[in-house]
C-alpha cells in the first residue's frame, strides 16, 4: 500500500472514529481508560490524553455507580453485551444522561478488555419524561372530566376511552377496544352519531353539536367536540369529549318557561314597570308602562328618565335615587309625564339592583296609576267643602225656618187671636154705632134734645167706637207684624161652632162667676133681622146656600158676605154668586183681611174686602164701591138671568 493510500485510509479512521457522534471508549479489567476518541473526551469535558488510564466510575453519577458495576460484572461473567442507562457527570460536575452499549473483547496478551459505546441521551429523557408527563397529565385529565372521552380510529373503532364512558354504559375498556358504538350500545339514535364522525372526518375540520340518547326510557343530552386527529402514518382519527348537559338543557328549559312565564306576568299585568341603570338611562318598559305614557318601548330604551318628569318631579325623583343607592326602598308618590304631555299620578314600588360587588347598578321599580283615585281624592276634597258649606246654609236655614215656624206659629196664633178680638169688637162697636145712629136721627133723637146728660150720652158712645178703632188697629198692626208670607187659602168654618165654642170658653168667667152672685145672663145665639142702614134695605141669611135661594127670587143690589159661615164658605158664595150674575158686586167681609192674596180675591169673584172690626164709614166706603162697580156695569147691563122673572 503506498503512502498515499495510508493517508487516505488514516484520514477515513479519523473521521470514522474520532469524530463519531457517539463516543469510543476501550478499558482494562480494572475500569481504566485505555484509548478513546474523541467525542468521548468531549462527553467527558476533558481532553483526550487526561482521559487516558482515569478510571471511568469516576465520571459515573453516585447514585447510579451501582448500575455501572452490575452490568460490568455481567459482562465479565457472561460475555453477553450490556445495554443500559445511567446518569454521568463531566470533569466539572455537569450531569448528563448516557446510553451505554458494552462488548467484551481481549488484549494482545490475553487479557480481558471492555469496549464501551457512550451516547448522550439527555434531550431524548428530557423529551421522554415530558411525554410521560404530557401522557400522564392526559390520562390524568381524561379521567377526570365531568364528561366522557373517547378516540376512534377511522373505521369507528373504539383506541381509547376513559373511566366515564366505561361507568356510563357499564362496559370496561378493554370491551371497548377495538368495537364500534353501534356494536356496543345499540341505542336510538346510535346511527346519526356514526354518520357525524363520518362527516368530521370528512371535512377533517372540528364539529360541536348537541346529541340526544335515550337511556333506559330517559332522555338524555349531550354537548359532543368532535375533531380529527393525524397519526404517525399519516391517516386521520377521531377524537371525541361529550359533557351530560341534561341538567343544564332542563334547567334551560326551565329558565325558558320561568321566563316565558314571567315575561307574560310583566308584560300583562295592570301596573306599570321599569327599569333604570346607575346612570338613569331607562333599559326597559313593560307594555302597560308604555301605554301609560304614551310611547312606544323604542321611544324610551337608553333615554334618560328626565324625558318622562317634568322639573319639580325630576328633583323628588333625584332624591329618591340618592336613597335607593344606599339601599331604602320606599313607596312613594310621583307624577310622570306622558308624552302628549298629560299628567299621570302614580305610587311607586322601588327595588335598588347590587351586583356581586356590592356596587349599585340600577333600579326596578313596579308604578300603579292612581290618577283616577287622585281625582277621586279631589273631588272627596271638593265634595267635603261643599258638604260643609251645605252644612252651614243647611244649619243657617234650620235657623231660619225654625225662626220662620215659630213666627208661623205666632202669625197663626196672632191672627186666630186677632180674629176672634175683631169678631168681639164687631159686635160692641156695631151695637154702639146702632146706638149712635139711633139716638141721633128720628124720634128718639129729637126726645134727647132736651134731655140732661144727652150730649153726655153721645160723646161717650163716640169714645167708644174710637177705643174700639184704635183696638182694632193695634189688632191689625199685631197681624201685619207676624203675618206669614206664604198663608194658604181659608176653607170654610162654621160661626155657629165658633159662637158655641167660644161661649164654652168663656163660660166661666160670664156665666159661673155671674150666678155665683146670684145673677142669671142668657146668651142669644140666633141671628134677628137687620134694621134697615143708611138707608138700605138689608136682607139677611144665616148661610150661603139660602142666600143664593134668595138671590135666585129677589132682585138685590149688592151681596155682603162672611168668609167663615156653615155649610158654603165665602168664597164658594162669591164665585156661585158671579156664575149667575157676573155684574153684582160681591163685598167679602173677614176677620182674616190683611192675610188674603189678591189672586185668590179675583178668581173667587170678591170686589172688595171688608176687614173686622170695621166702622159705620167703613161700611159706607165699601157700600160707595160696590155700587161704583153697579154704575159702571148699569142696572140695565145685568144678564137677563141673573133678573127674577117675578120681579123684573
Amino acid at each position: 500500500m503506498s503512502d498515499k493510500n495510508i493517508s487516505t485510509a488514516l484520514a477515513s479512521y479519523f473521521d470514522f472514529y474520532d469524530l463519531a457522534s457517539v463516543g469510543y471508549v476501550s478499558l482494562n479489567e480494572q475500569g481504566l481508560v485505555l484509548a478513546t476518541n474523541l467525542t468521548a473526551a468531549a462527553l467527558m469535558g476533558i481532553p483526550r490524553d487526561d482521559l487516558v488510564k482515569q478510571p471511568i466510575s469516576r465520571f459515573i453519577f453516585p447514585e447510579d455507580q451501582n448500575i455501572y458495576s452490575q452490568h460490568a460484572v455481567q459482562l465479565l461473567e457472561t460475555g453477553i453485551p450490556q445495554v443500559y442507562d445511567l446518569r454521568m457527570r463531566k470533569i466539572d460536575g455537569t450531569q448528563f444522561w448516557a446510553h451505554l452499549v458494552a462488548a467484551s473483547a481481549q488484549n494482545d496478551d490475553g487479557s480481558p478488555l471492555c469496549h464501551l459505546v457512550v451516547s448522550d441521551i439527555t434531550e431524548y429523557k428530557r423529551m421522554a419524561e415530558e411525554l410521560l408527563e404530557s401522557r400522564t397529565n392526559f390520562a390524568a385529565f381524561m379521567e377526570h372530566l365531568p364528561g366522557f372521552a373517547y378516540m376512534k380510529d377511522g373505521q369507528g373503532r373504539h383506541t381509547f376511552v376513559n373511566k366515564a364512558l366505561e361507568q356510563l354504559f357499564g362496559v370496561g375498556r378493554e370491551g371497548w377496544l377495538g368495537k364500534t358504538f353501534e356494536q356496543l350500545v345499540p341505542l336510538p339514535g346510535a346511527e346519526k352519531i356514526r354518520v357525524v364522525d363520518e362527516a368530521v372526518l370528512a371535512s377533517k375540520s372540528p364539529h360541536m353539536e348537541e346529541e340526544t340518547i335515550i337511556e333506559s326510557g330517559q332522555k338524555h343530552t349531550y354537548l359532543s367536540s368532535k375533531f380529527p386527529i393525524r397519526q404517525t402514518d399519516g391517516s386521520l382519527a377521531l377524537g371525541g369529549i361529550s359533557m351530560d348537559i341534561t341538567e343544564r338543557k332542563q334547567a334551560e328549559e326551565a329558565l325558558r318557561e320561568s321566563e316565558a312565564k314571567y315575561r307574560m306576568l310583566v308584560d300583562t299585568m295592570s301596573e306599570g314597570l321599569g327599569v333604570q341603570d346607575k346612570n338613569g338611562l331607562i333599559t326597559f318598559m313593560n307594555p302597560r308602562a308604555c301605554k301609560m305614557l304614551g310611547y312606544e318601548l323604542e321611544e324610551l330604551i337608553g333615554k334618560s328618565t328626565s324625558i318622562v318628569f317634568d322639573e319639580e318631579n325630576q328633583k323628588l325623583l333625584r332624591d329618591q335615587m340618592a336613597g335607593r343607592r344606599s339601599g331604602v326602598r320606599k313607596s312613594y308618590e310621583i307624577v310622570w309625564r306622558r308624552k302628549d304631555g298629560g299628567k299621570v299620578n302614580t305610587i311607586v314600588a322601588p327595588c335598588p339592583m347590587f351586583d356581586e360587588n356590592g356596587d349599585y347598578t340600577g333600579s326596578v321599580a313596579v308604578f300603579t296609576d292612581i290618577t283616577v283615585r287622585k281625582q277621586a281624592e279631589e273631588a272627596q276634597r271638593v265634595t267635603a267643602i261643599q258638604l260643609a258649606e251645605k252644612v252651614e246654609e243647611l244649619e243657617r236655614m234650620q235657623a231660619h225656618l225654625v225662626e220662620t215656624e215659630r213666627l208661623r206659629a205666632m202669625g197663626q196664633m196672632a191672627a186666630g187671636v186677632a180674629h176672634d178680638l175683631n169678631n168681639g169688637l164687631m159686635k160692641i162697636l156695631g151695637q154702639a154705632q146702632l146706638m149712635r145712629l139711633t139716638l141721633e136721627r128720628g124720634p128718639v133723637a129729637a126726645a134727647l134734645q132736651g134731655v140732661v146728660g144727652g150730649a153726655r150720652l153721645l160723646g161717650s158712645l163716640a169714645r167708644q167706637e174710637q177705643a174700639i178703632a184704635d183696638a182694632a188697629e193695634t189688632v191689625r198692626k199685631i197681624r201685619r207684624a207676624t203675618r206669614p208670607r206664604d198663608t194658604k187659602a181659608f176653607g170654610p168654618v162654621s160661626l155657629g161652632e165658633i159662637v158655641e165654642q167660644v161661649i164654652a170658653i168663656t163660660q166661666p168667667r160670664w156665666k159661673n162667676q155671674a150666678e155665683a152672685a146670684g145673677v142669671r145672663i142668657t146668651v142669644q145665639t140666633a141671628l134677628a133681622d137687620t134694621p134697615p142702614v143708611l138707608g138700605h134695605t138689608v136682607a139677611t141669611v144665616t148661610s150661603g146656600e139660602e142666600g143664593l135661594t134668595r138671590l135666585a127670587t129677589t132682585r138685590f143690589d149688592m151681596v155682603m158676605t162672611d168668609l167663615g159661615m156653615p155649610g158654603m164658605s165665602g168664597w164658594e158664595v162669591a164665585q156661585a154668586v158671579k156664575v149667575r150674575c157676573p155684574q153684582l158686586p160681591v163685598i167679602l167681609v173677614t176677620g182674616w183681611g190683611n192675610v188674603l192674596e189678591q189672586a185668590q180675591l179675583e178668581e173667587s169673584g170678591v170686589d172688595v174686602v171688608l176687614t173686622k172690626p170695621y166702622t159705620v164709614a167703613q161700611i159706607k166706603h165699601a157700600l160707595v164701591q160696590g155700587f161704583v162697580l153697579t154704575q159702571q156695569g148699569g142696572a140695565t147691563d145685568l144678564e137677563p138671568d141673573c133678573l127674577p122673572p117675578s120681579n123684573v
